[in-house]
């Protein structure tokens, strides 16, 4: 297995912590939207109807983007951590499915990736996928 350089470590930990805490910071704004929920409340100009439909087909759309926005941002969050993790384990950079380097250009496009190509992914995925 090819060792990465102590300035490549250096390199991917800061781009790792950079991504973990801009997502972070994303993520905090996103809880709040997705937790206050449809605003119920009739401001609206087009009808003198308490709440307009219209206007919580609007709210439950952007309710569903900010949940779906916020469950891809925890998951970055969480592959950033386990990135760091293999960092200090001596892992990174190595492919969890065939052991192969992955990479530097791969792991600078998607810096927390585990696997060497695409398809050792998805050949992973179809594995546990059979055991579940």
């Amino acid at each position: 297995m090819k060792k990465l350089k102590p300035t490549d470590v250096k390199k991917y930990r800061k781009v790792l912590e950079a991504l973990s805490s801009r997502v972070r910071s994303d993520t905090n704004g996103m809880v709040e939207q997705v937790r206050s929920g449809t605003s119920g409340n009739g401001g609206s100009d087009l009808s003198n109807a308490p709440f307009h439909l219209g206007d919580m087909g609007t709210d439950e759309f952007l309710y569903d983007m900010n949940a779906t926005l916020l469950e891809n941002e925890q998951y970055i969050v969480a592959e950033a951590r386990d990135a760091l993790n293999r960092l200090d384990n001596g892992t990174y950079g190595i492919c969890e499915s065939c052991g192969r380097p992955i990479a530097s250009a791969r792991l600078e496009a998607i810096p927390f990736t585990r696997f060497w190509r695409k398809v050792c992914r998805d050949q992973r995925s179809n594995a546990a996928s059979k055991l579940g």
